[in-house]
């Protein structure tokens, strides 16, 4: 993952076979979507369920998707 990336690049990367199950992603995810959402998990989201629930902000609010990984994060830690 690159905090240059866009929300919409992440998706396309995140879509593979290959990184939808990777455990190491969670946490970086969990941060992606946190701050897309402002929601929270009762217990630990999938990968998947994180990557759809992400998928999802971006349909609702399209605009989201041009979004840097980046800028994304540090707006959320300076709320």
């Amino acid at each position: 993952m690159n905090p240059d990336w866009t929300i919409a690049d992440l998706l396309q990367w995140v879509s593979d076979d290959r990184h939808q199950h990777d455990a190491s992603l969670r946490d970086p995810l969990v941060l992606i979507e946190s701050a897309l959402t402002g929601s929270s998990w009762a217990r630990q989201p999938s990968t998947v369920a994180l990557t759809r629930s992400i998928a999802a902000a971006v349909r609702a609010t399209p605009s989201l998707g041009s979004l840097s990984i980046g800028s994304l994060v540090r707006r959320a830690d300076a709320a």
